[in-house]
């Protein structure tokens, strides 16, 4: 249970954080992201050679596309707050 009501929260929140927007990939990366995006290629490679589906590209498809994108922002804009994001990057 909060003691504070989540209208409030939500409005600090914003002030300190602002408009989070979901750039193309290409206008501005974090690096997660573009390491994200190279082993998508890896993945890619070896799904090309041995046809395993499991070993299919992540991010090919246009709901791929968006999910990666949606990850960019949320890395973005916890950067610009001073967090640094991490994700688990093994294959």
């Amino acid at each position: 249970m909060f003691t504070e009501d989540i209208g409030f929260v939500r409005e600090r929140i914003i002030k300190i954080i602002g408009k989070v927007s979901h750039p193309s990939i290409s206008s501005n990366t974090c690096s997660l992201t573009q390491r994200l995006i190279e082993l998508d290629g890896e993945r890619g490679m070896e799904y090309e050679r041995w046809q395993i589906e499991s070993r299919a590209p992540l991010f090919d498809t246009l709901t791929g596309k968006r999910k990666l994108r949606i990850l960019n922002a949320l890395f973005l804009a916890m950067q610009s707050v001073g967090c640094k994001p991490n994700i688990n990057l093994s294959k």
